[in-house]
């Protein structure tokens, strides 16, 4: 008898079958081409990824003269990979967009390493929900900080608690200074990655009362100390940031390590005790935060998240794409089934609080919790949200008796996106039109602010143009501009005067020349 070979290869140091493997790298390569193909000019460059580009190529020849970004509640990490990008690879687009691609490929691949050690076929279905996801597809492509950091972040901090867990004693403190440190981090990179870690102490202390359980009452206090400094830093960030300028810097950041490290000692000194940490909140409390935070939560975002898990309008708002009524449909019925699936199995595990079910938890924690950082429906916001449903929903799609119906709305999905996809980037800079796309109940995107801005700048430079008057929307084609000017500067003849504006429906850029 002929006996079947299996051909097995080596993940993170794992056996797995050749062909599983090979799914892996396909789907990672798809994404890898989604992200990478056409980095410098599709989107167009928007005029905060310009800023931020400006700032961190300023750093070559000035020091950093704030620790904070455009605002108090953002960091200069995305200027400062910006710089690092420009000093390796040269000043463009695609350089300034680069470490967001690459940091988004990291976290992928550790989320995919978690989800291996439950079943080696569920990092291929998280893989195609990420595929499936216009979130996913689009973000990684945009210099924004949260869009740079936040997969990374994330992966890093489930995968470092999982190690506080798990490891012995003697290791544990590595593990929690770490672990702090990346959430501090994170949180001054953007506040809203504070809400990771708000929602993963009261989702694990909820599961713990509902299921009158200690178990992992071992991380409940890292969880809090992280979560401790985290407010304490954007309390400061918000009443004092005066008191950040560069001088001080150089004093806060050997006192943040510090206190880190007492931290982190106090923490493992705690736990070698082994102490049995309960909270005696009332079961009766926990239902208010439901009763009232659930309901809040989908009044002000639950349109904006079915438009996420539809996709079309984040194509629409970024890239100008204007889908058949036939696609809209299809994509608007998988977006409420997607939608519908995570309740589903959320409010399952919430009835059966099994250990399976702290995810759950921890996703219905994140929602309550959610409006206290952002009533605002900007999507980017949203990536924290869609990185714990999606990989609770591979895990829960596996083990569901109608596992093939639902891989089968996935692939679906995914083959749309894709064409979708396939069809943005084939067309040409002056296809791109001003889209004008409602989000959720109140936020309204632009798509004019993504127009490719390359061949508008390449007519300003053939007519040596000194001055410039903006129609409209002045920040967001000036800095792009700014910025392409910095990689190709231009002989301007301060006689000769441009005056710009959209072409709205029919595409790109007007421009005016005066001499």
């Amino acid at each position: 008898m002929i006996r079947k070979i299996t051909i097995y290869v080596t993940y993170f140091f794992k056996k797995i079958p050749v062909q599983i493997f090979i799914a892996y790298i396909l789907l990672f390569c798809y994404l890898i081409f989604i992200w990478g193909f056409k980095l410098d000019t599709l989107p167009g460059l928007h005029g905060d990824e310009a800023w931020v580009g400006l700032l961190g190529y300023s750093y070559k020849s000035h020091e950093v003269k704030t620790i904070f970004g455009m605002n108090h509640y953002t960091g200069v990490l995305q200027p400062l990979i910006a710089f690092l990008s420009f000093s390796l690879f040269g000043t463009g687009v695609a350089q300034l967009r680069f470490f967001g691609v690459l940091f988004n490929v990291i976290g992928i691949a550790l989320m995919t390493k978690m989800l291996f050690n439950y079943n080696r076929y569920i990092p291929i279905i998280f893989l195609m929900l990420l595929g499936q996801s216009s979130i996913y597809l689009v973000f990684p492509r945009i210099a924004w900080e949260v869009n740079t950091f936040t997969m990374l972040m994330v992966a890093l901090s489930i995968c470092i608690l999982g190690k506080i867990i798990s490891s012995h004693l003697a290791n544990r403190l590595g593990w929690i200074i770490i672990f702090l440190i990346i959430n501090f981090v994170g949180t001054y990179n953007h506040v809203i990655f504070a809400s990771f870690s708000l929602s993963a102490l009261l989702g694990l202390i909820a599961w713990q009362k509902f299921n009158k359980s200690t178990d992992y009452s071992q991380i409940l206090p890292v969880l809090i100390v992280n979560l401790i400094n985290c407010f304490i830093f954007i309390l400061t960030a918000k009443y004092f940031s005066e008191l950040f300028d560069v001088k001080f810097l150089w004093i806060s950041i050997p006192i943040a390590l510090l206190a880190i490290l007492s931290e982190g000692f106090i923490l493992r000194k705690f736990l070698e005790q082994n102490f049995k940490v309960a909270f005696k909140i009332p079961r009766p409390v926990l239902l208010i935060f439901v009763i009232f935070g659930v309901p809040l939560f989908f009044y002000y975002h639950g349109l904006a998240l079915i438009d996420v898990f539809s996709n079309y309008k984040v194509f629409s708002s970024i890239y100008s794409y204007r889908p058949s009524n036939a696609f809209k449909l299809v994509l608007t019925i998988t977006g409420i089934f997607f939608g519908i699936s995570s309740l589903y199995f959320i409010l399952k595990d919430l009835v059966t609080k099994s250990k399976g079910s702290i995810p759950a938890f921890i996703i219905t924690a994140h929602i309550i919790t959610f409006n206290l950082f952002t009533t605002n429906n900007s999507i980017r916001y949203y990536l924290i949200l869609f990185i714990l449903i999606f990989g609770y929903l591979s895990i829960k799609i596996f083990k569901s008796r109608i596992k093939n119906f639902i891989l089968l709305i996935i692939l679906i999905s995914f083959s749309i996106n894709a064409f979708i996809i396939i069809q943005i980037f084939s067309i040409g800079p002056k296809s791109y039109i001003v889209n004008r796309v409602m989000i959720g109940n109140k936020q309204i995107e632009t798509s004019g602010h993504f127009l490719p801005k390359k061949n508008l700048v390449d007519s300003l430079s053939k007519h040596n143009i000194g001055n410039i008057e903006y129609a409209s929307d002045r920040y967001f084609i000036e800095q792009p501009i700014l910025f392409y000017k910095l990689i190709s500067p231009w002989s301007e003849d301060p006689n000769k005067s441009a005056y710009l504006d959209y072409r709205g429906e029919k595409g790109g850029f007007i421009i005016f020349i005066k001499k």
